[in-house]
Order: structure tokens, then sequence, then C-alpha cells
């Protein structure tokens, strides 16, 4: 069994899926501190999406849910050649933000019920490295 996007557990082998747009599995990339945010994976990257920048030392730390609140559609989504992608998602006329690291099994984690407006502040901050 694995998660889908979604979070919904579905029938499969258990193992890491490559990114979305090529299909393969890939081992994950170690990195010196063993934070999956450092990690740039192997999987080469189409150049579509956006790329979040590092951290800034004063930057927000959200409170991460590992369900989310409902059915979502993504709205954005950030490149996933790294080993950690985002989404913004629309739940129900509310907007949240899933954060998936790329593991065995991929871990899928959700914050946020905001408007809007206040989502694409926060996506802004994720995108620039001042919330995470």
């Amino acid at each position: 069994m694995t998660r889908g996007r979604s979070g919904v557990r579905r029938g499969g082998r258990e193992s890491s899926p490559g990114p979305p747009h090529l299909g393969g599995e890939y081992e994950l990339p170690d990195t010196p501190s063993g934070d999956p945010e450092d990690a740039r994976s192997a999987w080469p990257c189409p150049g579509v999406s956006a790329h979040p920048v590092r951290v800034t030392s004063e930057y927000r730390a959200l409170g991460w849910d590992s369900l989310p609140q409902g059915r979502y559609r993504v709205v954005e989504h950030t490149c996933s050649c790294r080993t950690v992608f985002y989404e913004l998602v629309s739940c129900g006329g509310l907007y949240m933000i899933h954060r998936v690291i790329q593991r065995r099994p991929p871990e899928h984690a959700f914050t946020g019920r905001w408007t809007l407006r206040e989502a694409r502040e926060m996506w802004q901050r994720v995108l620039t490295g001042q919330a995470r």
C-alpha cells in the first residue's frame, strides 16, 4: 500500500515514486545535515515550476497536520525535482498548503485554513523562505 498525492492509501508496492513527470523509482539523496529540505535529488528538473528558497534566519514555523480537511484540488505547486515539494490546495472554499517529503513511503502534511488572500500571502512566504 502506498499513499497517493491526496494522502489516501492505495494498493501497490511500498517504494518511493520518482517525480510525477518521470514515473520511475529513485533513491532519495543523503544530506550532511540529514534535513530533507537541503536535498536536491538526482531527478532531472523540467524547469516549469518554482523552487522554494532556503529558509531565512527569522522564518515562521507553520503547524503541520497529517490529514487534509477533506477533498482538495491543487492550485499551484513547486517543482517535484526536490526531495520536499509544496502544493497550494483548495479545500471546500478554504486554502491549505500541502507538503510532500519524497521518502519511503512519502510523508504528507497539511497546514492552514485560509481565505484565498491569506493563502496567497502564506504561499509567497513559503516560496521566499519566510515560512516552513
